[in-house]
């Protein structure tokens, strides 16, 4: 779990946010955004390694804030991997089958 406090993310966002080219709706106004690439790679890159990403928006509210204008909010990414196992005592084997 990568637990952050980052830019607002509206809730009609979250399933977009991993498609190429999209941009959050803060960061374009905050002159903050980026080219639309870092969450579609980061998908991809978890989609070769059989895991997958959950985007848990403004988690805990009382964290939300405004800072020179800039909404920020405390918003988790949870990277689910595949179980491990345990092979033998001095090995631990990925197995994807």
């Amino acid at each position: 779990i990568f637990d952050m406090i980052s830019t607002k993310i509206s809730n009609n966002e979250i399933d977009k946010l991993c498609e190429v080219g999209f941009c959050g709706e803060f960061p374009l106004i905050y002159g903050l955004s980026g080219n639309g690439i870092g969450m579609f790679r980061v998908k991809k890159l978890l989609n070769m390694n059989a895991a997958c990403i959950n985007i848990k928006n403004n988690v805990l509210t009382e964290e939300a804030i405004i800072e020179n204008g800039f909404k920020y909010e405390n918003n988790q990414f949870i990277v689910i991997l595949k179980e491990c196992k345990k092979k033998n005592r001095k090995n631990i084997i990925l197995d994807y089958s």
